[in-house]
Parts: structure tokens; C-alpha cells; sequence
């Protein structure tokens, strides 16, 4: 039966971000992958946004256990910000049958995430890639 398994918001402190990361230089690869960083580039207020996308998949399913943070990667196409799962999180959002939606933007040096995650009717597919926009004055920083 189709309809919302659950919702996640995160709100990120672009500038505390930057600074932890750059105090413990081994965080931000396990919060990142290599291309999520690489696309980021020197840009913290992308970098801080994937991370709040993260935090809020983990409360819109609920909390997961054993959760990696390099099985849910965020990558964009344009300015639309989509998942992409991999390893247990995959495993997850097959088993649930489960489409996640993503909006993330950035605004006076705050960095917030918004997710929804959709089961999927009994005829729909589940996706492990999800492509949903952020809206907002500009689109998407």
C-alpha cells in the first residue's frame, strides 16, 4: 500500500561545519564520499546541505542500525539534489519499497535538509536513485 513511511529535517551550521571539519581533518571523509566532496569543492554551504540530507534520511527512516554515511550519497543534476544508495541503505529502501525525496537549501549560513520517504503501491518498482528538486528564490545554492 503506497504512502509515507516517514519525514526528516536537519538543520546545519554552515560555519560550525566548516570549523569542525577542518579541526578533525579524518571527519569529513567519513561524512563524505570522495565524490561528494570533489563536487562540493571549497564550497562548505554544498558540503554542510549533503550532510543534513543524511541526517535527515536517518530520521525519516525511523533511525537505522549499522547506518554508514557512505551508503547514502547525494549528487545532483543541476540544481535537483537526489540520493543515491548503496550497501545496507539500498537494502532498505528496496525492502520498503521506497522512493526518498530530497530538498535542500542554503540561506544566511544555515544549510537545512528535507526528506520524505514514499512506499511505493504494490505495482511500483522501488528506486535506489531518486531525483527530486529544491525550490526556493533562485533555486538551489
Amino acid at each position: 500500500m503506497a504512502g509515507i513511511i516517514g519525514i526528516g529535517v536537519d538543520v546545519v551550521d554552515v560555519e560550525r561545519f566548516r570549523k569542525q571539519t577542518e579541526k578533525q581533518p579524518a571527519l569529513l571523509p567519513r561524512l563524505l564520499s570522495e565524490t561528494e566532496i570533489a563536487e562540493a569543492g571549497s564550497r562548505f554551504f554544498s558540503m554542510a546541505g549533503k550532510f543534513a540530507a543524511k541526517e535527515a534520511f536517518i530520521k525519516a527512516a525511523g533511525g537505522i542500525e549499522d547506518f554508514s554515511f557512505q551508503d547514502v550519497q547525494i549528487t545532483s543534476r543541476g540544481d535537483r539534489p537526489f540520493f543515491r544508495f548503496t550497501g545496507g541503505c539500498a537494502e532498505l529502501i528496496s525492502n520498503l519499497n521506497a522512493k526518498a525525496h530530497l530538498s535542500i537549501s542554503h540561506d544566511g549560513g544555515i544549510a537545512i535538509a528535507y526528506v520524505l520517504l514514499e512506499r511505493l503501491g504494490d505495482n511500483g518498482d522501488a528506486k535506489h536513485e531518486h531525483v527530486s528538486g529544491s525550490g526556493g528564490l533562485g533555486g538551489a545554492k
